[in-house]
């Protein structure tokens, strides 16, 4: 380790090249008289650590700090001087030098210990700058990319939905005006542009959830008339597939949440419970117990596998995945209800086995939390 000691006195000089003898192999000195030299001396030796007198001939106490501390901000520096003042010593600290040491008390296992907890001490505060720089410029990317990623979606919301409103509004007038042999093009046009709506739908709202944007508020919901509303679009499928529809909850129940929160939540539970069940029945039950809303629903479909429950409400996860996966769908709606859930202070659980069937649970306080 190579050491520069800034100091005019050639007697304190000799008594430091002294003491660091004990330790020869391991340290070098250099010495320069003035302030002007040792910022020369920086540019041509590069020292790990600077040993320095606060009186030199050009340049006076925390000046002299100053100008070594903006020459070299790396290397650490330990003042040498013959005033044996704590208040002074940190205040020193505080303007960056790493250690004060009173040259009456100084001995060599004083000065090498200063010397090598300068230097690391040093070390590690630069490798926290660097890794405080490095997530600064971490969280600045992040912000560039979700202001672009709002960008994009909020141009897609424009440029998809607008052709798309449409395109489901004349294939709807088709479905009507077309023949039998021919109306079943426009049905189809119909389903796969209310599929990619729905798809556009899900992935504005869980953005929406995700940057934080979405209001937490809440309204009177009724429930069972929510519950009808949300199952009447699958009541067709699930007849065809001879699959049981249950409700089990009073007609006068009404709820204070979030509107997105009961609606979009039970639209995606009963869509999946539709999905994989394809014999059987679907239970949906929702009732109030010790200031909670509770609402399940539970199927006899494939079931999930253990090993993939973890995974179930992540974005873009699905049972069946690949190219020949099985059931539509874009893997969104478990995550929009676990983020609309929790937003709300709730909790969604799930149990399943594989070959009997799923069961969702969600509870949600009848009162937003406090913030904490």
């Amino acid at each position: 380790m190579h050491i520069l000691y800034v100091e005019d006195n050639p007697a304190d000089v000799r008594i430091v090249e002294e003491l660091l003898q004990f330790d020869a192999e391991q340290h070098t000195l250099g010495a320069v008289a003035t302030l002007a030299d040792a910022v020369v001396y920086f540019r041509e030796h590069a020292p790990h650590v600077v040993l320095v007198d606060l009186s030199l001939p050009d340049a006076h106490g925390y000046a002299i700090v100053n100008t070594l501390q903006n020459t070299s901000p790396q290397t650490p520096l330990i003042v040498l001087t013959g005033r044996d003042d704590e208040a002074l010593g940190i205040e020193l600290v505080r303007y960056g030098a790493q250690d004060y040491l009173a040259k009456a008390h100084l001995n060599e296992h004083i000065l090498l210990r200063a010397i090598r907890y300068a230097y690391e001490r040093k070390q590690i505060e630069l490798a926290l700058m660097d890794s405080n720089e490095q997530l600064m410029r971490a969280q600045m990317v992040a912000a560039e990319m979700e202001q672009l990623k709002s960008a994009f979606l909020a141009n897609m919301n424009h440029e998809i939905r607008t052709p798309l409103t449409a395109i489901l509004g004349f294939s709807r007038i088709l479905e009507e005006e077309l023949e039998d042999d021919k109306r079943d093009m426009a049905q189809h046009i119909s389903r796969g542009g209310e599929r990619l709506m729905a798809t556009l739908e899900s992935l504005l709202t869980l953005s929406q959830l995700e940057a934080g944007t979405l209001k937490n508020e809440r309204v009177l919901v009724p429930v069972y008339e929510t519950i009808e509303e949300s199952v009447e679009p699958f009541v067709d499928r699930l007849h065809e597939k001879d699959v049981s529809l249950y409700v089990q909850c009073p007609r006068n129940l009404m709820v204070n949440v979030h509107p997105l929160l009961f609606s979009q939540c039970l639209h995606h539970l009963v869509s999946n419970a539709a999905k994989f069940t394809a014999e059987g029945e679907i239970v949906i039950k929702a009732f109030l117990n010790e200031g909670l809303f509770h609402l399940v629903v539970s199927d006899t479909g494939i079931g999930i596998p253990s090993d993939r429950l973890a995974t179930i409400f992540q974005p873009f996860e699905q049972v069946s995945l690949g190219l020949n996966r099985l059931y539509e769908g874009s893997g969104l709606g478990l995550a929009i209800s676990r983020k609309l859930v929790e937003m709300a202070g709730g909790g969604i659980q799930v149990t399943s086995e594989v070959g009997r069937g799923s069961t969702f649970s969600i509870d949600v306080p009848l009162k937003l939390p406090s913030a904490a």
